[in-house]
């Protein structure tokens, strides 16, 4: 195995030097050629002063009980490298050497390691440690069902998800700690559900609420502030045209009237009578890159003879004129207050050229 610091202090003094010089030649010499050692524990409620020792070379940490339990890289000296493996049940704090620094953080400030995560540190210049490029999960599968509480634990900085078979299947973000990212992919089928872990909020959700992204988009979540993550605004699809047949009366069918920015929707057969929304619940649903307090624009088209009168479904408010003439459209902003709730604000209406 690796050298620990304080043996190579004693090897340097025994040595006949001063103990801190030969201390990290010695280190840098056989840092790099040390044996893994596996069986690390992660020392209880965390911090760096008691923090469990790294040594250079592989440490496999095989107990971290509670997030923010801690262990401590060797001395950072120049040329050495450690390669750190979480399989504890919690992430991990990982701290240097007092007075020492990880890539740009502050002296003495640790990086948070993921469960199931390994991460490499190197050392170019005495005294920080610096990280490798972030790890990349492939092939993840979104929990069948949905839900937070068996939701798929998301362990690396990028993670891409290849298996979301049914809307709203999920997976779920580590704990939320300062100066961490992680991205996720959905390359799945359908709308991924991406839970907080728990306890955890996103932006400006309540806690342990999901944001929904759409198959083919991906988004990156940061943390400033401890038990949240932030995501820059969705780029939702722009704009979405469909023709509709059905006759009336009639509810909206699933994706008639959401799955963009702009949507268009044009109604052949309604006749003179009701057609009435889907609830605020399934047009949520229905919109994954949009979040609670987002609005997108609806124009409802009514090319046929007779008029339209639009009914409100369960959640939904309806405000301003409900009735379209025959061969006439009318423009309505579409805001969601939450996850169950929207507000349908007719602005204008005009012919249906």
């Amino acid at each position: 195995m690796g050298l620990s610091t304080a043996t190579q202090r004693a090897l340097a003094y025994a040595m006949g030097g001063n103990g801190t010089a030969e201390a990290a030649e010695i280190g840098t010499a056989l840092g790099n050629f040390a044996f893994p050692v596996n069986g690390y524990t992660a020392f209880a409620t965390g911090g760096q002063a008691s923090a469990t020792q790294l040594d250079y070379g592989v440490s496999r940490i095989t107990t971290c009980a509670t997030a923010g339990d801690s262990v401590k890289l060797p001395l950072a000296t120049a040329g050495a490298s450690c390669i750190v493996i979480n399989r504890g049940a919690s992430a991990v704090d990982v701290f240097p050497q007092t007075g020492e620094a990880i890539d740009a953080f502050a002296a003495n400030a640790a990086l948070r390691q993921f469960a199931g995560s390994m991460q490499t540190f190197v050392c170019a210049v005495a005294g920080t440690w610096n990280t490798a490029n972030p790890l990349a999960l492939n092939a993840i599968t979104a929990f069948a069902g949905g839900g937070q509480g068996s939701a798929t634990l998301l362990t690396q900085a990028i993670n891409r998800v290849t298996v979301c078979a049914t809307l709203g299947d999920s997976v779920k973000l580590p704990l939320a700690a300062v100066n961490q990212g992680i991205t996720v992919i959905n390359r799945g089928a359908t709308g991924l559900d991406i839970f907080p872990f728990t306890g955890d909020a996103i932006d400006g959700l309540a806690a342990n609420t999901a944001v929904r992204i759409s198959s083919g988009a991906s988004v990156t979540f940061y943390c400033a502030v401890a038990g949240t993550w932030n995501t820059p605004r969705f780029s939702p699809v722009e704009a979405k045209y469909g023709t509709v047949a059905t006759a009336g009366p009639a509810t909206a069918g699933a994706g008639e009237m959401t799955g963009a920015g702009f949507v268009v929707a044009e109604y052949t057969n309604i006749g003179a009578n009701n057609l009435t929304t889907r609830t605020a619940t399934q047009m949520f649903a229905e919109s994954p890159d949009f979040k609670v307090g987002d609005s997108y624009v609806l124009v409802v088209r009514n090319v046929n003879a007779g008029q339209i009168t639009i009914v409100a479904g369960g959640g939904v408010t309806l405000t301003g004129t409900a009735t379209i003439a025959a061969n006439t459209e009318r423009i309505y902003i579409i805001t969601f207050t939450s996850a169950t709730a929207l507000v349908m604000q007719n602005v204008m209406g005009g012919i249906a050229a």
